[in-house]
């Protein structure tokens, strides 16, 4: 995912994201509507503006690419603070059977009601990790 920054480099002017995937755009102009701003991706780092706009990283620990069999892409990050995300989007199909608890009924009814009108839909879900069950899935 690239970044075009503008020429005065102000947060407030519309950014323009470029990427193969417009999951990725759509994902990115989405937390921006929620006041967050992705900035770049540097040395293996995440920068994100917050609604403070505090920069907060993100360690980019591991990438799942999406495949035809898993239908879904995953990256697993820390945090400043030690917290470890893993971090998922996918069809509907491939991220309801693996969601454990949460508002999954009423985002279901929301994701079908979309598909009914003709719009394309994306899930996104995240787990957080504690040390132990991130090595435990690293020696896996």
């Amino acid at each position: 995912l690239f970044r075009s920054d503008t020429a005065d480099g102000s947060r407030n002017a519309p950014q323009q994201y470029i990427s193969s995937s417009p999951d990725e755009v759509a994902l990115v102009e989405g937390i921006q509507r929620l006041g967050f701003t992705y900035l770049r991706l540097k040395e293996n780092y995440m920068e994100i503006s917050n609604r403070d706009n505090v920069i907060e990283r993100f360690e980019l620990l591991e990438v799942l690419s999406f495949d035809s069999v898993r239908r879904r892409m995953s990256v697993i990050v820390r945090s400043a603070t030690g917290d470890i995300f893993l971090f998922c989007k996918g069809a509907d199909s491939s991220i309801f059977p693996i969601v454990r608890e949460g508002k999954v009924d009423q985002i279901r009814s929301r994701v079908e009601r979309n598909a009914v009108e003709g719009l394309r839909t994306l899930c996104v879900a995240y787990k957080k990790f504690t040390q132990d069950e991130y090595d435990k899935i690293g020696r896996a």
